[in-house]
Parts: C-alpha cells; sequence; structure tokens
C-alpha cells in the first residue's frame, strides 16, 4: 500500500510541474505581431475614439506591431491600457492565424449630458459611467443641468452605483422611442428633484424624484394623449411629482 501511495505521490508532482512548465512556457511564449487590426463593435454614430487613438494608445506601450514580436504578457498589459481608457467599455486583443495583432474594441455610448456654466461639461454613459466630452465630436443626447450633476462628480463613482434609481429613468428614456424624441432636458437640484423639458411642447413636466418613475411618466403620457390635444397652449406646466395625482396649471 506504501508503495502505491509513493507512486501517486510522484505522479501528481510530475503533473504539477508540467503544469507550471507549460503555464511558464506559454507565459513568456512570443506572438508574431505582421500587422495591427482594430475592429470596432459599436462605433456607429459613436465617433469619441477611432483607430489612430487606438493605434497611438498601442504605441505608448512601445510594442512592436508592425513586423515585429510581443510576450504575452506584454499583450495582457497592452489590453489593460486599452481597457483602462475611459471611452473603451471592452477590450480583446489576441493574434490571428495570419500572424496579426487583432485589437476588438467595444466603446461607451454616451445617453446624457451633464451641462455646467463653471465647470466643464460630462457625459453619463449607457453603463452609468461618466466620461469626459470631445472636441473630435458631440453626442445628441438629452441634457442635465442643476446641482446634481456636481453631486455625481464629487462621488468618483458611475451613477449606477450612486443612484441605481435616477440611472433607471435615464435608461428608461434613452431606449424608449417615444421618450427620447419627446424628452430634451432634465433639470436635477442638489435633492434630486427634477424638472423635465420636452422637445416640443411647451408644458415643463415637475416630476419630483425619479422614484415610480414609471407610473410619473404614463399620467404624462396620458396628458398628452388626451388631454393636451383639446387644449394645446392653454398650459404651461404638468405635475406629477405626487402619487395619484396629475396638476396642471
Amino acid at each position: 500500500m506504501k508503495k502505491i501511495a509513493n507512486i501517486k505521490g510522484v505522479i501528481i508532482s510530475m503533473l504539477v510541474f508540467a503544469s507550471i512548465v507549460a503555464f511558464t512556457e506559454i507565459n513568456h511564449e512570443k506572438v508574431e505581431a505582421k500587422a495591427l487590426i482594430i475592429n470596432f463593435n459599436n462605433q456607429a454614430d459613436n465617433f469619441f475614439l477611432d483607430q489612430l487613438d487606438v493605434e497611438r494608445i498601442i504605441e505608448d506601450q512601445e510594442v512592436l506591431v508592425e513586423g515585429g514580436t510581443i510576450s504575452r504578457p506584454e499583450l495582457n498589459e497592452l489590453e489593460n491600457k486599452l481597457t483602462n481608457e475611459r471611452f473603451v467599455k471592452e477590450a480583446e486583443l489576441f493574434a490571428d492565424l495570419k500572424g496579426n495583432l487583432v485589437a476588438n474594441v467595444t466603446l461607451r455610448r454616451p445617453m446624457a449630458r451633464m451641462i455646467r456654466s463653471n465647470a466643464p461639461d460630462a457625459y453619463i454613459a449607457e453603463d452609468g459611467h461618466v466620461l469626459p466630452t470631445s472636441s473630435k465630436y458631440t453626442a445628441r443626447v438629452m441634457l442635465i443641468s442643476g446641482g446634481y450633476s456636481k453631486l455625481l462628480l464629487e462621488s468618483k463613482e458611475d451613477l449606477k452605483t450612486f443612484n441605481p434609481t435616477l440611472y433607471a429613468l435615464l435608461d428608461f428614456i434613452h431606449h424608449d422611442d417615444f421618450w427620447r424624441a419627446q424628452v430634451a432636458q432634465l433639470h436635477i437640484s442638489g435633492k434630486g428633484e427634477i424638472e423635465i423639458y420636452p422637445q416640443v411642447t411647451k408644458q415643463k413636466i415637475v416630476f419630483g424624484t425619479a422614484e415610480d418613475f414609471r407610473d410619473k411618466l404614463k399620467k404624462v403620457r396620458i396628458f398628452y394623449d388626451k388631454i393636451l390635444p383639446r387644449s394645446w397652449n392653454k398650459y404651461v406646466e404638468i405635475n406629477v411629482a405626487f402619487k395619484g395625482q396629475v396638476v396642471a396649471k
């Protein structure tokens, strides 16, 4: 029995050693990089980064990609460098069978722009991350004004973490065809109180906080469908901040 146990121990040791050697070889394997191929998964109407920007990030790492080689640790480091770019949501780097270095890049897409009179503007991405503006491209998205923007930026958090309910409201408006076309601007106070300014009609919507936003938007939609067509210019304000009520002035 002892002899069998010793044999098992030797086999296990050999397997562990072989695994370590294999990992070391793979980790230091050189990948040929004849050319760099960059693929954007969602660049349509989203031009904050282009091919030259990605090439510049790679060149900053001083990695030979034209006719050179790159080790797997360098490849991982380069992938992390791309992922740390704020406009990049995901990045994948690998060598294809032809010896090309391929970069698949998924960009973050903005869904709202925070406008501030005494500080730089910023975007809120679809995943809630806060993005800087760009001199090369301006996204046509709903605007957000008011003191809440300062609180979000000072928190250093993404909106999805900082205020999940407000994030859900912005996400709903952004992905709903009717409301995306209807809403021009949200003014959000430091206390989270929201006023909505529509694209077409002149009626300001006093919304209250983002709580129960689906019910509130339903009430506004009913007002638009049933009341507004009969008295287009009569009202200047719609208040849905209170549960079960629609107050028009």
